[in-house]
């Protein structure tokens, strides 16, 4: 009898207690989240998180954390990288719904839309590596948010690092977060560049692809598939090591890169011709140079990098008083008029 009273009043002071701290956690939730200042807010609700790391309102939180910074204060930057700290290390299911909302609704603006896009990206993360999925949405994040290129280029060097130490098998992930690398034009970061494309072709393999696309009963595509990954690997390694002036390993490169596809494709003859120039075979490469810019007649308006390129070569074969837009484009209209005339001698029948 005594023991069951005792319990009993165990109980009774576990509940009396319980009621309290949950008093005390509503309490200090509404104070910080109806703060008027935008400042004090966040810091009360940064502290609120830190006391009460289990609380079921820690979504909320996080929610207006975020929103508070990026729409009132203005810290965008700041925002998105507390974001990405987050998505990291968070995976309770309401925080990781209102981590979502909140990238989505600054992007979609529509609320509805937003709600309606981060269902669609916990359903298609549902029994995966949530570690690695978070991971994969920030290398799609980083390639097209309008950020400061130094907070993109300490990103991306954090989901980077992360990559290559882990057993990450998507060899076009790797592509992705070195092509936003490439788009920084931050050359302190293309050693983190070649080292997530090596990463890329050492994973480039059968058993790999085949984990990525485990439902796919058709494999005939993967030979394909395979060798269309190796060209893009090695093609973006042949442009790194051009642009860091290593042009005898560029031209290797280059040559391994011709093995998996033609290299008219993706401006590849552009840079072989630059390549070739800067070891010396001059003529050979401004051919090549040429021939590229045919293919793709707007190479150089794209590409500030191919416009140099083409610009450097052409005052060195040319002289420097000349004008290179406009000998290119009568190479190109002298061209198109060859085909025309080709064309009338030899009709379709």
């Amino acid at each position: 009898m005594l023991k069951t009273r005792i319990i009993l009043l165990i109980c009774i002071i576990s509940l009396f207690m319980f009621h309290c701290n949950s008093k005390k956690e509503t309490e200090q939730f509404h104070a910080a989240i109806t703060t008027e200042n935008p400042e004090s807010r966040v810091e009360q609700l940064r502290t609120f998180a830190e006391n009460y790391p289990k609380s079921d309102s820690l979504g909320r939180v996080y929610l207006n954390i975020l929103n508070t910074m990026y729409k009132e204060l203005n810290l965008q930057s700041e925002a998105i990288k507390y974001f990405s700290n987050l998505l990291i290390t968070e995976n309770n299911d309401d925080v990781r719904y209102n981590l979502y909302f909140f990238i989505n609704s600054i992007q979609n603006k529509d609320t509805t839309t937003a709600a309606i896009e981060t269902e669609r990206i916990l359903n298609q993360q549902r029994n995966k590596d949530l570690k690695i999925e978070a991971y994969r949405f920030l290398i799609q994040l980083y390639s097209h948010i309008s950020l400061p290129d130094s907070i993109i280029c300490r990103e991306t060097e954090t989901v980077g690092n992360f990559l290559i130490n882990s057993e990450w098998n998507d060899p076009n992930d790797f592509i992705k977060l070195s092509d936003t690398i490439i788009k920084t034009k931050d050359t302190t970061l293309l050693d983190l560049s070649n080292r997530l494309l090596v990463k890329g072709i050492k994973v480039n393999t059968y058993e790999n692809i085949m984990r990525i696309y485990p439902d796919e009963k058709d494999t005939s595509w993967l030979s394909d598939k395979i060798q269309q990954n190796y060209f893009h690997l090695f093609l973006k390694l042949a442009w790194n090591a051009y642009r860091q002036r290593n042009y005898i390993y560029a031209m290797n490169l280059i040559s391994q890169t011709s093995k998996y596809n033609e290299l008219s494709l993706d401006n590849g003859l552009i840079l072989h011709g630059a390549i070739e120039a800067k070891n010396g075979e001059v003529e050979r490469g401004w051919n090549n140079i040429l021939k590229g810019l045919l293919i793709d007649t707007s190479a150089e308006q794209k590409s500030t990098e191919i416009e140099k390129i083409y610009t450097d070569i052409f005052r060195q074969v040319k002289g420097t008083r000349k004008s290179p837009g406009k000998f290119l484009k009568k190479y190109r209209d002298a061209h198109q008029s060859q085909i025309e005339k080709t064309d009338q001698r030899n009709p379709i029948l």
